[in-house]
C-alpha cells in the first residue's frame, strides 16, 4: 500500500508528516512524495488535492498507515517531518532510527543521544524513505513542542485539534469549536 521502502523488523517508527494533499481516495493519500494508508485514521481535514494537513502515521513493515488527518493553518513548512523512534546505529553522517537511515551531515542541532536512546528527528524526504535531518534530538527537547504538540494546527481549532466551526447546537449561545462539543 506504500511507496515506503524500508523493511521494518525491529521498533515502531512514528512520523508527522506536514504538507499538501498531493493525491487522495477513499483509502490513501499522498504527501510529501510518501503514500499513506489511511483506512484506520480518525480524520479531521479535507482531503482535497492542495489542501495543507498533518498526518500522524506509523511504520509498520514498510507500510505507512495514518493514525490521525489534521488540518494546519498559517506558520507551517510544507514538507517537513517528524520521525520519533529509538537511535539503533549512528555512524559517519548518519542515524539510524528503527529501520530509518537519516543523513545528519547538514543538521543545524544534534543534541547529545546515544544509540538506544528514543530520539526525534526533524527531516525532510530526500525521497521515498531517505531522509536529511534539520534537528535531531531527545523527544522532549523543546524544538519539537510546536510539531509534536499541535502548535500549528489550523486557528480556530479547539486543544483537542478538532475541525473547527463544525458544531453549534439549535438555540445554544455558545460556539462550540467542533462536534465533540468543545467550548470555543
Amino acid at each position: 500500500m506504500s511507496a515506503h521502502t524500508a523493511a521494518q523488523t525491529g521498533g515502531q517508527t512514528s512520523l508527522d508528516f506536514f504538507g499538501v494533499v498531493q493525491s487522495a481516495n477513499p483509502n490513501s493519500i499522498a504527501i510529501n512524495s510518501e503514500l499513506i494508508d489511511i483506512t484506520s485514521a480518525v480524520i479531521n481535514a479535507r482531503l482535497e488535492r492542495g489542501a495543507p494537513i498533518k498526518v500522524r502515521a506509523e511504520l509498520r513493515s514498510g507500510v505507512l498507515s495514518a493514525t490521525r488527518v489534521d488540518p494546519v493553518g498559517a506558520g507551517f513548512i510544507p514538507g517537513i517531518t517528524l520521525l520519533s523512534g529509538t537511535m539503533l546505529e549512528r555512524g559517519q553522517g548518519t542515524i539510524k532510527v528503527d529501520e530509518q537511515m537519516i543523513n545528519i551531515q547538514t543538521s543545524a542541532q544534534i543534541d547529545n543521544v546515544r544509540v538506544g536512546d528514543p530520539v526525534s528527528v526533524l527531516a525532510i524526504a530526500d525521497a521515498p524513505g531517505e531522509w536529511t535531518a534539520l534537528i535531531v534530538g531527545a523527544p522532549n527537547n523543546p524544538a519539537f513542542t510546536p510539531i509534536r504538540d499541535g502548535g500549528i494546527l489550523a486557528q480556530g481549532c479547539c486543544a483537542a485539534g478538532h475541525p473547527a466551526n463544525s458544531r453549534r447546537a439549535a438555540g445554544d449561545p455558545t460556539d462550540y469549536c467542533c462536534t465533540t462539543g468543545h467550548p470555543a
